[in-house]
């Protein structure tokens, strides 16, 4: 495929992503498939596709982190229906974000990259955080689910999204609402000095626990961003820097009550 690409990072909350069309085979006419999937997401209104198979593969370690190519294959081959497959993951992991690289070629958005589950992060890092803050919170948390991409921790419900990033000497603690095409922070980003091993479990729990409350608070409060007359503003930040994410969104949240 030729023409102008335009390289864009983009999250795509789950919980808002219809699939059009979604297929391990394609037509080349004359009778003839081909073993290429198309696959068809629209996310507030805009198309992304799916067409490469290793795309695809990865779409589904998402959902399946320890999946290999082989069992991939052979699940297409005894399934006939990649739309089923789709539909039954996206209803059990509703409240995943994915975060995937698109090129945009003669106006179709490609998705040709998807950050995955880091196996080593989420290992050490994540059977900590369950360990010791998901064990102190047990009961606070108890509705939340726990997810890792690389150097980010989401715990989330619904519209709802505490993120924990790890940089190279601090951790960042966010409280991320889910407002039109993108995100609101209901309190500025917390910045705790550190990494994840080495900070205190007390502090980083203090944290969660209070941009959690923040979060359940504006969500009793919907009736907020429902008069926002700007709301076509909040765009998605994913290709911003962290500080200008961080700022953009806190300012969004602050202007919902103007």
């Amino acid at each position: 495929m030729v023409g102008n690409l335009e390289n864009k990072l983009v999250e795509l909350p789950i919980i808002k992503i219809k699939v059009n069309e979604a297929s391990s085979y394609t037509y080349m006419g004359r009778g003839r498939y081909v073993k290429q999937p198309k696959i068809e997401f629209v996310y507030n209104g805009e198309s992304y596709f799916i067409i490469d198979r290793n795309v695809c593969y990865k779409l589904i370690k998402q959902f399946e982190p320890n999946i290999t190519w082989t069992e991939w294959n052979q699940i297409q081959d005894f399934e006939l229906s990649l739309f089923g497959i789709l539909e039954d993951y996206f209803k059990e992991y509703s409240h995943y974000i994915l975060t995937c690289w698109y090129e945009k070629d003669n106006g179709s958005n490609i998705i040709y990259e998807f950050e995955s589950e880091d196996a080593s992060f989420g290992s050490m890092r994540l059977s900590n955080v369950k360990s010791s803050i998901m064990y102190m919170a047990i009961e606070s948390l108890a509705d939340w689910d726990l997810h890792t991409t690389k150097n980010r921790i989401t715990i989330s419900n619904g519209k709802k999204v505490i993120e924990i990033q790890e940089t190279e000497n601090s951790v960042i603690v966010r409280a991320r609402f889910m407002v039109g095409s993108g995100f609101v922070q209901t309190i500025p980003a917390i910045k705790i000095m550190g990494i994840i091993e080495t900070i205190q479990w007390k502090i980083l729990y203090d944290n969660i626990m209070k941009v959690k409350d923040s979060l359940e608070n504006i969500d009793k409060k919907d009736e907020a961003f429902k008069c926002f007359k700007n709301i076509n503003i909040i765009k998605n930040t994913s290709n911003m820097k962290a500080k200008e994410k961080d700022d953009l969104e806190y300012q969004w949240f602050l202007n919902s009550f103007y």
